[in-house]
């Protein structure tokens, strides 16, 4: 298809437009508009498809606030258009209800929908625009850390972990579980002062059916813990899917200390025939017969992590990964938790403690560095 012969999607046209409840969309969020040939671009590639959602600002007697408009368009662009309409819908009416649990539960540390709705700027299906408005965060943390004085970046991230930590405890309290928590996902409020989790487009709900609940890997396969991208599904819900989240929790501290999530550091230190093939790897075994080698490739992550925490905090920090990004499912998470015969083992209390005891450490060590 030839610009020339490209109509802008309607998800794309709503600047200036005011949606019910009196939103009024201001300026795109993450795309713009080429000057030249008046399309679309999204990372330097024009939005001619494959786009699920576009993003707004949106601003309301002074508030702001993030729409994230679904683009049906897309949808004409798959060989099963009804199929690949019926998933984008469901998908985007099972996030709005995973949204309403949030804010009917009045959860503080996850990003809250404020409205949601449809609008309809053509006649034709494909123009109208279901949305969802959300609270606006000021970024996320990659793009947050970059502005935080460096003996302070370590107090920083552990105070977002401290928050990501209590808003999955909320959300598991529910039955919901993330998939997806990764630093993209984990969005900073500065005039909070607070972390929020956010995009909860891969999210599961105990007892529901999304798209992609069959989704071997739910989330960004960057960050998935290792045994689902070897194959291995544990039939026991929370196990699989509160074990997910926790591990993701412990591959954001790897972040915030090494710069990378876990899943990539194990990755790079696996042989390719030990890798699994939805990392370009050969392995066609199961994963209890390469678990060996995912423990020797998480014992030198362990070291490189360890070597590069302040040695007041190394000691703790250090069991703390060890404990949320365990390779075998069946011992991650905090001793005390697995010790309890009735007890939760994927439960966040202790290391919602622990990160916030933590942080205010980290912040009294910095204060003395720079004083």
């Amino acid at each position: 298809m030839s610009e020339a012969d490209f109509e802008v999607p309607a998800a794309y046209r709503l600047l200036g437009v005011t949606i019910p409840d009196n939103w009024v969309v201001r300026e795109p969020l993450g795309w713009r508009i080429d000057t030249q040939s008046g399309l679309p671009l999204r990372a330097d590639i024009y939005g001619t498809g494959g786009n699920f959602s576009v993003g707004y600002i949106v601003e309301k007697e002074g508030r702001r606030a993030f729409l994230k408009a679904l683009n049906l368009a897309s949808a004409m662009h798959s060989a099963d258009v009804l199929g690949a309409l019926k998933s984008m819908t469901e998908a985007a009416i099972f996030e709005a209800s995973i949204h309403a649990v949030c804010s009917q539960h009045k959860m503080d540390r996850v990003v809250l929908a404020v409205a949601s709705g449809q609008i309809k700027i053509g006649v034709n299906l494909q123009d109208t625009v279901p949305y969802l408005i959300l609270e606006l965060a000021d970024g996320d943390v990659r793009r947050r850390l970059r502005i935080v004085d460096n003996s302070f970046r370590l107090a920083w991230g552990l105070r977002a972990l401290h928050h990501a930590a209590t808003g999955l405890a909320q959300i598991h309290k529910r039955g919901i579980a993330h998939q997806d928590l990764k630093p993209s996902n984990l969005l900073n409020f500065g005039d909070q002062k607070a972390f929020k989790i956010g995009d909860f487009g891969r999210a599961v709900r105990q007892g529901a059916q999304p798209p992609h609940e069959d989704f071997l890997v739910a989330g960004d396969p960057t960050y998935a813990p290792p045994e689902l991208l070897y194959g291995q599904v544990d039939p026991d819900w929370n196990s699989r899917r509160m074990g997910c989240d926790i591990y993701l929790l412990g591959s954001m501290l790897c972040f915030f200390v090494l710069g990378e999530g876990t899943t990539p550091l194990l990755m790079g230190r696996l042989a390719p025939a030990h890798r699994p093939q939805i990392w370009n790897g050969r392995w066609i075994g199961s994963y209890s017969d390469v678990l060996p080698n995912i423990r020797n490739a998480f014992t030198n992550v362990i070291d490189d992590f360890s070597s590069e925490v302040e040695e007041r905090l190394k000691g703790e920090l250090t069991s703390v990964l060890i404990q949320l990004c365990e390779p075998d499912p069946l011992f991650r998470g905090h001793p005390l938790a697995r010790a309890q015969a009735f007890a939760n083992r994927h439960d966040l209390s202790r290391f919602i403690s622990i990160f916030d005891r933590l942080a205010r450490k980290s912040e009294i060590i910095a204060r003395g560095s720079v004083a």
